[in-house]
């Protein structure tokens, strides 16, 4: 049996023809973003910024103060506010699902139809991730186990760990893709999809996504200098406010893109279309 011969990835076409994706399906990718992305993003900003939480330290602590600090407000947090924190993790698997449908299906379905998909295979997609999270994180779960970096082994296992981690998350990030176009309702075939898909151009996407995450945060930077100025004059509660949706659009704007990238990634490395019917009656 002959081996499959691997396509080497255009990423100018996967980034034109995901970003046209986003420009033809505006309208029900405006509405699926809106309430599966910006609406449980801007409710985590907005408790976030009005829990009181004090997150920029003391700059006479030390750096290992500033860590437990850190750490203890986060559990903080967690252990008030889990319950939304899982809401809004379960509303951004279902809308990664039903966007990447929309963006990357040719027969146009409607937002029941890819909620309906989306609602069958997050269970899915849920068990692929935790999979794969747990795989990606076992370096840093040995480092941790080994006294963390406060220990020469700790520091060398989070070293040597760290390029295993970055090719691992590489070759899982079409997984979502793969659930999502091909109707793969078992996680581990759903993997395979992923791993197999970025053979050969594992460089070429942690490239890319490197540039696009750096771009990202530029931009995102230097608009939060603007806004924060405008917000600034709303008053506290206004500011809390305008600080908490600017943060979730520009969140969710940053999903959408990626979302829409990957699905297009997907389809030129596998060659896949949609296959499975998004309405019963097909």
């Amino acid at each position: 049996m002959q081996g499959t011969r691997k396509m080497k990835l255009d990423l100018s076409a996967a980034w034109e023809r995901g970003t046209a994706s986003i420009g033809a399906n505006r309208e029900i990718v405006l509405v699926l973003a809106g309430v599966f992305l910006f609406i449980p993003f801007f409710a985590i900003f907005l408790v976030l910024l009005g829990s009181g939480f004090d997150f920029t330290g003391n700059p006479d602590a030390t750096q290992a103060e500033q860590a437990l600090r850190f750490t203890a407000l986060i559990g903080d947090f967690l252990g008030r506010y889990w319950w939304l924190l899982l809401i809004a993790f379960l509303m951004q698997a279902v809308g990664s699902l039903a966007i990447i449908r929309i963006l990357a299906d040719p027969a146009k379905p409607t937002v029941g139809d890819v909620l309906k998909l989306a609602a069958r295979l997050i269970a899915t997609l849920l068990a692929a991730n935790i999979l794969t999270g747990l795989v990606v994180q076992l370096p840093t779960l040995l480092a941790g186990l080994a006294g963390g970096g406060e220990t020469a082994a700790g520091a060398a296992i989070n070293l040597i760990g760290l390029p295993f981690i970055l090719y691992l998350s590489i070759k899982f990030v079409l997984i979502a893709p793969a659930v999502a176009l091909e109707g793969q309702a078992n996680p581990l075939k759903a993997i395979a999809h992923s791993w197999r898909a970025t053979k050969g151009n594992s460089l070429r996407i942690f490239a890319f996504l490197v540039l696009f995450y750096i771009a990202a945060l530029v931009l995102f930077l230097v608009l939060s200098l603007v806004f924060g100025l405008v917000f600034a004059l709303l008053g506290a509660r206004g500011e809390e406010i305008g600080s908490a949706a600017f943060w979730a659009f520009s969140l969710t704007t940053t999903y959408v893109i990626y979302y829409a990238v990957i699905a297009a990634m997907y389809r030129q490395l596998s060659g896949a279309r949609p296959s499975v019917p998004t309405t019963a009656g097909e």
